[in-house]
Formats: structure tokens, C-alpha cells, sequence
């Protein structure tokens, strides 16, 4: 240790006590009642060890300002060890301290791990278990991360421009609001889901809106290119019921079982519905009556009872082969407003023409004819 007897120390110096022993190196200078020393130190005592390098700054009449950084290890009650800035401030021999830094708690009882911004964790002897890496700042990773355990994130997980890929299960347990699965896809021809069982076929196709021709998504099953809003290739199955635009599914089979079960025994249109009533425009094929005016292109029977028929066309017919016009009944092929007179042909093969008696009459007026 050099000392220019003007108050300027430099060099080391080693001071031993009962209770601490100190080895110093450094520049201490004097001035009056002042002191400014800088230097590095290692002090030992019973409870303490520390490795430091300080400032002092002594003003005199138990005035000092302390700055240290430090490595320290400290034994009951603290059993911690401290790396840090330590600041102690001693006025009227009053000192106040304070320590900014790392401390690993080593107590078996309250096993921590202080950080710099005060946080602290109590999960080992550590402050954090060996195989777990810990930071409260935002982190960036520029390679690749392999996690051989789970992931856990208490937040919100964000992959872009990324596969996200799975050779197990997967499970979405939402405990919360829901819904627990949302899927967003950007507007355009890309489907928003497809799924795909293990033939590489496509189960389920989740088509996106597109607008215009298609303003609402499409959903094929078995089917790649669904064409409407859901298309099935392969049977519908459901024991409840399907509704539909103007009906359902009670009503069809409703439908089917009436049909299937009692159309073969239907003998007029009364039995299958109220709308096709006697007396109605429409007229059962065998045995029944018909009360109005009956007006077809062409009549062909066996056998015809009317009370009139009219509207046969020009140059239409009415052909009765082998059958009979009815007592007191009667064939009128006057011509009209509308055009000439009708003909009676009752071609070959003895045809004949016949009124029998009850009055019965053949009017041919408007230049109509028989032909026989």
C-alpha cells in the first residue's frame, strides 16, 4: 500500500477482527473529514460472505453513501444468495439500505427466487425446478423449438403462415364462453374445413360463401364439390323429423303409406280425396256419371249415355263400333257459326244406323251427311 502522506491511499490492504475478516485493493482519498474510496473487496464473516466492488462516499459527522456490486451469500436468517447492486446510506448513524437484483432463496422451509422487478417464485431450491426455463420479457425464437412435453398457454396462440400439424388426437376442451372451435376462412373459392378419413377420402367438405351466384356456403358429405347448400352422396338416415320449404317428413310417409296401402282398392276419386268428389271435373275410368256437358276431340266407347255431348272438332268423329245410342237419345252434326257440319261414319263391315222407335230421330241440317 503506497500512501503520499496528503491523504491518497492506493493498494491493498487486509483488516481481521473477531467477527470479520476484509481484503481490500483499491484508491482511498482523504480530505479533511472526507473520504472517497473506490476498490474492489472480499469481507468473511460467521453468517456472511461477499465479493464487491465499491464506492464510498463519506461526508464526515456520520454522514456515508455506499454503492456496491456484489456477490454476496448470506446464512441465517436470510440463507439466500445475492447477485446485484447493494446501496447503503448511513446518516447519524442510521443506515438505510436497499438491493437490487437477483436472490436464491436456499431455506428449506421457503425454498425462492427474487428478480430484478421484485417478482418472486417459490416452486424449488432455485426459485424455478431444473428443467424449467423462465423470462417475463417478450421472447423471440429465429430457429426452430422442439417441446418433448406439453404445451401449455394461458393466453391467446397465434400461428401465421403455418401448418399446424398433429400425429394424435385432438382435443379443443373449452370450459369457457364458447364457441370452442372457430375456424375463419378469407373470402374466396378455398373451402373453410375439409375432413378426411384415413382412404384419403374426403367426409365432409365445408364450402366458403362466395357471392354473386353463391352467396351462402355449401356442405358436401362424401362429396368434394357439393352443388347445393347440402349435398349427401349416400343415404340420409334420421329418426326424427326432416323438415323442408311447405313440408315434412310425417306428411311424406304419411302420403306414401295412404297410397301404397289402399290404392290398388280405390274404385272412385271420392275415396282418395275430397278434391276429386262426385260431381267434380274429374271422372273415374270405369262406371261412373257424369251430369255436365262433355267436350273431348273424339269420344270412343262401347257404350255412351250423355245428356249432351258437343265440341267435337271440324272433321272430328264419333266412333261407336259395335255399340248402341241410347232411347230417346240423340246425334247432332249440324254445322255452326263456326264452321260445317259434323259426319256419322260407321265405316265398313255392315255398319248401321238405326232409330228403333221411342221417337228417335237423324238430323244431318247444315249440310251434314251419313256415310255408312
Amino acid at each position: 500500500m503506497v500512501d503520499n502522506g496528503l491523504g491518497l491511499v492506493v493498494g491493498s490492504q487486509i483488516a481481521v477482527s473477531g467477527s470479520k475478516t476484509s481484503i481490500s485493493n483499491g484508491t482511498t482519498n482523504t480530505v479533511g473529514d472526507s473520504v472517497l474510496a473506490t476498490g474492489g473487496r472480499v469481507d468473511v464473516e460467521s453468517n456472511r460472505s461477499a465479493i464487491a466492488y465499491e464506492v464510498l462516499n463519506s461526508l464526515g459527522a456520520g454522514s456515508t453513501l455506499t454503492s456496491q456490486i456484489l456477490v454476496e451469500a448470506r446464512g441465517y436468517p436470510d440463507n439466500d444468495v445475492r447477485i446485484g447492486t447493494k446501496v447503503s446510506n448511513t446518516i447519524d448513524d442510521i443506515t438505510l439500505t436497499s438491493f437490487s437484483g437477483w436472490s436464491f432463496g436456499a431455506s428449506e422451509l421457503s425454498p425462492r427466487i427474487t428478480f430484478p422487478d421484485n417478482t418472486t417464485q417459490t416452486t424449488a431450491f432455485t426459485g424455478i425446478p431444473a428443467n424449467i426455463a423462465y423470462t417475463n420479457q417478450d421472447t423471440i425464437f429465429e430457429k426452430n423449438v422442439t417441446i418433448q412435453g406439453n404445451l401449455t398457454a394461458l393466453g391467446t396462440s397465434t400461428f401465421k403462415n403455418t401448418v399446424f400439424s398433429t400425429t394424435s388426437a385432438l382435443s379443443v376442451v373449452n370450459l369457457g364462453p364458447g364457441p370452442a372451435l372457430y375456424v375463419y376462412q378469407a373470402a374466396g373459392a378455398s373451402d373453410v374445413a375439409s375432413f378426411y378419413d384415413g382412404d384419403g377420402i374426403e367426409v365432409l367438405d365445408v364450402g366458403n360463401a362466395q357471392g354473386g351466384g353463391n352467396p351462402l356456403g355449401k356442405v358436401g358429405i362424401n362429396e368434394s364439390f357439393p352443388g347445393a347448400e347440402l349435398t349427401v352422396n349416400g343415404a340420409i338416415s334420421s329418426n326424427r323429423t326432416i323438415t323442408a320449404l311447405g313440408g315434412n317428413s310425417n306428411q311424406w310417409n304419411s302420403n306414401w303409406t295412404t297410397t301404397n296401402g289402399n290404392s290398388a282398392a280405390w274404385s272412385n276419386w271420392q275415396s282418395v280425396s275430397a278434391n276429386y268428389a262426385l260431381g267434380s271435373q274429374y271422372v273415374k275410368l270405369s262406371g261412373d256419371t257424369m251430369t255436365g256437358a262433355l267436350s273431348a276431340p273424339a269420344l270412343s266407347a262401347d257404350t255412351v249415355t250423355a245428356g249432351l255431348y258437343y265440341g267435337v272438332p271440324y272433321g272430328g268423329s264419333i266412333d261407336m263400333r259395335g255399340g248402341t245410342l241410347g232411347s230417346g237419345g240423340s246425334i247432332n252434326t249440324s254445322g255452326g257459326a263456326d264452321g260445317p257440319g259434323g259426319s256419322i261414319d260407321t265405316h265398313n263391315n255392315g255398319g248401321a244406323i238405326s232409330t228403333n222407335d221411342s221417337g228417335g230421330y237423324i238430323n244431318t241440317s247444315s249440310g251434314g251427311y251419313i256415310d255408312t
